[in-house]
């Protein structure tokens, strides 16, 4: 079905965290703590450290990321770091609204899809969470490809795993306060646009267009991405 309006968007990609589900380490850290000294020190550790990031690169499985947290901790912190990594899956609160966007726009006939910086952890613990998932066309994760966002090959990785032909575009992330309406150009586009887009009017014109004529469009922005999509861009 092709979907309704008489515009050119015909995919809709959406990041995980802060978009599908909220990302709030400092929750996170807090829940499984005494005292914000306490939190501060798990946060760092944990979630601010490298080797979470190499996690989501697919580098690191979960338990290198906990030796390498408690290395930074006392050992009084070690018991508060395990807990938190365990559970920091199931306390991250899905985001209704965007993930009922999708839904939406699935149901209109857009393409739906899911590309996000995330560990291996996703397909076992986070997708069974995000209700977008059960109606997605796909998802590409970075673990997975060993390749993280903002790299150009994961955005050509994705194009070419569920066939969009990149051309141009924007990438909106994750909506924290005064970055919500602030977009990037994908990399796959020689030329970066500044937040805000021309004229200070965030840019949400196709990103990547298909030889049949099937953009995709990265969001981050759910609200005008919806008032967009859903009246035919």
């Amino acid at each position: 079905m092709a979907p309704q309006g008489t515009g050119t968007v015909r995919n809709v990609v959406f990041d995980m965290g802060g978009v599908l589900l909220r990302w709030e380490p400092e929750v996170y850290a807090r829940n499984v703590t005494d005292n914000d000294e306490d939190a501060g020190l798990v946060l760092e550790a944990l979630f601010k450290g490298s080797a979470w990031t190499l996690s989501d690169a697919g580098v690191f499985g979960p338990e290198t990321v906990l030796m390498e947290a408690c290395h930074a901790l006392p050992e009084r912190l070690h018991g508060a770091a395990a807990e938190a990594l365990r559970r920091f899956p199931s306390m991250q609160a899905v985001i209704p609204e965007v993930n009922e966007l999708g839904r939406r726009l699935k149901e209109r006939g857009y393409g739906v899809y899911i590309l996000s910086n995330v560990s291996s952890r996703f397909r076992s613990e986070f997708a069974p969470r995000i209700p977008l998932c059960d109606v997605a066309d796909g998802a590409l994760v970075s673990a997975e490809e060993h390749m993280m966002k903002p790299d150009p090959i994961i955005f050509l990785r994705f194009c070419e795993r569920f066939g969009v032909e990149p051309v141009r575009g924007q990438h909106g992330g994750q909506l924290r306060g005064r970055r919500a309406g602030r977009y990037a150009r994908l990399p796959l586009h020689r030329r970066h646009g500044r937040p805000g887009g021309r004229g200070g009017r965030p840019l949400l014109s196709p990103s990547a267009r298909a030889p049949r004529g099937r953009p995709a469009v990265p969001v981050g922005a759910a609200g005008l991405c919806a008032r967009r999509c859903e009246a035919g861009l």
